[in-house]
């Protein structure tokens, strides 16, 4: 056995390995993990402002606390696109940057290294981190072809023996030791740069799909879910049986594989690196991200309970990303953004777009002008009453003097009244909401 060292994101054998050989191999992968996360945080350390908690992103409530995601994977940035991306305090480029560039196949990984070169030239206190999915056996990823070169027994089968697939793509048999020792080893290769504050785990949330059409959390689902094919394509089952039955045992197994893998992923990565775990409150983990907030999130959660949910990250001292939107019009966004500045603590921040791409709400000229309105710290937290009628409502007061109002029913999960009285006098909120 050994183990290359090029961009290869695993290891290499040029007969089929013992399992004495790929034991070995594993433990000498993630050996190697540990030393390149302790010498990339010692790197973070030394290049990143201090914060009131070891590798937290800056943060600042004189305007509303954003963070930024937007790629396209037809181009790089284009320099004023980096430049508007440089000035928020968390950026992550998503997955598929640039991916046509080889037809989606293989390389992402140093994509996505050339984008943090870029960005971090720009501006060295943004908090950059790596995107990784971590159900998704993503085919623009180095780590996709080695998997199904060398171990396509690391991923996912239903009962019947098929390798089952979720738009498109295989799924990581997360149960399996060395397939999760080679996903660390994809992501400390990428903090190893130095580049990077943490990693930003997709997927983390929903566990493995188990009917044919139940709904799969995460934006994009394009394809037909299936089971692998002879010429690696996904397909309906030829049996016509649903893909995704899993042994029970196999699923429990499953998803404390994915759980101990994020776990490993914060261990490893050490208290100066961020984990940030998608759809997920996982406990160990360093932050989180909401996906539709206030808007039928994929946590299944109403928006009072994702409100408390965000309140107790900010009480843990959690990362928090929050994203309201997809799609994003005016009442999307006035309910998203009056949800999150009554939850909001100073490791809070927003975003609310139509999507992933940069074209849909990632743009400058995309961005709304309350962004840019006074905020000031909060005198307090959100103050909250019982409405006569049933419901809940709540007012929160910041440095500037602007105030906001929310109104929900109960079991809310897309539907309220969010009301922002800005202190430069604007209101947003639309007809609901006066001038105080």
């Amino acid at each position: 056995c050994w183990i290359s060292s090029r961009r290869s994101p695993a290891i290499s054998t040029t007969v089929p390995p013992s399992r004495t050989c790929v034991l070995l191999a594993t433990e000498m992968v993630r050996i190697q993990t540990l030393l390149l996360l302790s010498a990339a945080a010692a790197r973070v350390r030394s290049t990143r402002p201090t914060s009131s908690a070891a590798g937290a992103p800056w943060h600042s409530w004189k305007t509303v606390p954003l963070y930024w995601w937007g790629s396209s994977p037809y181009r790089a940035y284009d320099t004023q696109t980096a430049a508007y991306a440089a000035s928020h305090p968390v950026v992550i480029t998503n997955g598929n940057y640039m991916c046509h560039e080889n037809g989606c196949h293989g390389g992402e990984e140093q994509r996505l290294v050339d984008a943090a070169t870029m960005l971090a030239a720009l501006n060295s206190s943004t908090s950059l981190f790596f995107y990784m999915n971590s159900m998704m056996n993503w085919q623009q990823y180095d780590l996709h072809s080695f998997l199904t070169s060398q171990h396509p027994e690391w991923l996912a089968v239903n009962t019947r023996g098929q390798t089952v697939c979720l738009d498109g793509q295989t799924i990581f048999n997360l149960s399996v030791s060395e397939m999760r020792s080679h996903w660390l080893g994809t992501v400390s290769r990428g903090l190893a740069t130095g580049l990077f504050a943490g990693v930003f785990a997709d997927r983390a949330g929903p566990p493995l799909p188990r009917t044919a059409h139940a709904e799969q959390g995460g934006p994009g689902q394009s394809r037909l879910n299936g089971v692998l094919n002879a010429s690696g394509s996904c397909v309906s089952p030829p049996d016509g049986l649903s893909p995704f039955e899993y042994a029970e045992s196999a699923y429990t197994a499953w998803a404390a594989g994915h759980s101990e893998m994020l776990l490993d992923a914060q261990r490893q990565a050490s208290e100066e690196m961020i984990v940030i775990a998608n759809n997920n409150a996982t406990a160990g983990v360093r932050g989180r991200h909401f996906e539709r907030w206030a808007h039928t999130d994929f946590d299944k959660l109403t928006i009072a309970a994702d409100i408390a949910a965000l309140q107790q990250a900010g009480a843990n001292g959690q990362i928090a990303l929050v994203h309201g939107g997809e799609p994003c019009d005016r009442a999307a966004f006035s309910l998203s953004l009056a949800a999150f500045l009554i939850g909001a603590s100073s490791e809070a921040y927003f975003a609310c777009t139509d999507g992933w791409l940069l074209s849909q709400g990632w743009e400058k000229s995309q961005r709304f002008q309350e962004y840019d309105y006074l905020l000031g710290e909060p005198r307090g937290p959100a103050v909250q009453t019982r409405l006569p009628g049933g419901g809940i409502r709540y007012e929160r007061t910041f440095g500037s003097g602007t105030h906001v109002t929310l109104e929900l029913q109960e079991g809310a999960t897309a539907a309220g009244t969010g009301c922002i009285y800005w202190a430069e006098g604007a209101v947003t909120g639309g007809l609901n909401c006066t001038h105080r």
